[in-house]
């Protein structure tokens, strides 16, 4: 909070010592321009900057403080970037665009990111109504959607074919990442788990229900999601299954913990996370990682995984980057504030983890560097400065049983 404080506090004084004159009366447009800039420069005392294009982008800035919310989506549809949100999330797009334009012409910075990819994730727990201290959660969802950095958008794994089914392709996934399908799907009919010929004939349908679309163009989400067997409250409570909607029944089929997160680590690895790709966590707030993983690692008597001790924590990005309070940065709130719904069912751990990947993925393109904020260390949450040296987390390993 005192990290997102100062940081407003110090944009504020930014924008007021960077603001030029009101534009002239009965002007309607306040146009961005390298013509109009450039004629302004001067204005700026040479003290206030150490190189000129900074005085470019601070009148451009206050140009862009002065236009009208529908000034703002004009001038962002002009440049062909989303013009969904409110007036302060429209702001910040268009003023880190021009300025990431800015200094990409100056070759100050290359337009990466600083990750190849962004693993999101949102465990769902068990609970009680009102969650009395003395009851333990235990992670009974795990899910992780796989975010591609370079094309900003949730990553899908490319089917490949196995055999021919009457003329068609049966699929089977692949072990990359693109959007380019392999094999198209002709005279192929699915409902339900089984796929149908024209012939008629019915073959089993392998991959699981809700993933028909997507086989359809070879193409499968990219996406790791387990359930996991509670061990020391293995039933659930109404409240839990309610909230979750996550059954009785699920739980008592699935593996316990230590398998998960075996088969998570076996994803990643396949994905070559950490050895041929750069990447890092990312989830909504701090609990997932310093409190969730933390407590279900000493419950399954492992340690904790290396490649979680350190994670973004959206809600702390967003907050800075948009200069929002905390109150703000809700999943909810953050959506809405980008002109975004929630797709899917809230509490589902999966569509919570695909939701927050969308707003990751708005935030990199309105200019935001996502990078690690916080870290566990000896088991207390602690927070990572920006000014640390980038790392990516390293290639994932199966912790060590403790002793």
């Amino acid at each position: 909070m005192e990290e997102q404080n100062e940081s407003h506090s110090q944009a504020a004084r930014d924008e007021a010592a960077a603001a030029p004159a009101a534009c002239p009366s009965g002007r309607q447009h306040c146009r961005i321009s390298d013509q109009e800039t450039n004629g302004k420069t001067a204005a700026a005392s040479s003290n206030d900057f150490s190189d000129p294009i900074y005085k470019e982008i601070a009148i451009t800035n206050g140009y862009i403080n002065r236009m009208t919310r529908e000034e703002l989506r004009s001038k962002l549809a002009e440049f062909k970037l989303e013009t969904r949100g409110v007036k302060d999330v429209l702001k910040k797009r268009l003023k880190n665009y021009y300025k990431k334009q800015k200094l990409m012409q100056k070759e100050y910075i290359n337009g990466d990111s600083c990750y190849d990819y962004i693993c999101v994730v949102d465990f769902e727990a068990t609970c009680e109504e009102g969650n009395p201290p003395e009851f333990v959660h235990e992670i009974i969802e795990f899910p992780v959607v796989l975010l591609n950095t370079r094309t900003l958008e949730i990553s899908f794994f490319p089917l490949k074919p196995t055999f021919p089914l009457f003329g068609a392709y049966w699929l089977t996934g692949g072990p990359c990442s693109g959007w380019k399908a392999i094999c198209p799907v002709r005279n192929l009919m699915m409902a339900n788990q089984e796929a149908y010929t024209d012939s008629g004939g019915a073959y089993t349908f392998l991959p699981a229900a809700g993933q028909v679309a997507a086989v359809a163009f070879g193409l499968q989400e990219d996406t790791f999601h387990q359930y996991v067997k509670p061990q020391i409250n293995p039933k659930l409570s109404d409240f839990c299954i309610s909230l979750t909607g996550i059954t009785q029944d699920i739980v008592d089929k699935a593996d316990i913990f230590p398998q998960v997160l075996q088969n998570v680590i076996e994803w990643m690895r396949h994905r070559e996370l950490g050895t041929k790709y750069s990447y890092s966590m990312l989830t909504d707030g701090s609990w997932d990682m310093s409190k969730f993983l933390n407590i279900q690692c000493r419950i399954s008597r492992i340690k904790y995984p290396s490649f979680a001790k350190k994670w973004i924590n959206i809600r702390k990005s967003y907050g800075n980057f948009y200069k929002v309070p905390r109150n703000q940065t809700k999943l909810t709130i953050m959506l809405e504030n980008l002109g975004m719904n929630y797709d899917g069912r809230p509490h589902s751990g999966l569509d919570d983890s695909k939701n927050i990947a969308r707003i990751a993925i708005r935030m990199l393109q309105d200019g935001c560097d996502l990078r690690v904020n916080e870290r566990i260390h000896g088991g207390q949450l602690m927070t990572v400065s920006s000014s640390v040296p980038l790392e990516g987390a390293p290639a994932p390993q199966m912790p060590r049983y403790r002793n």
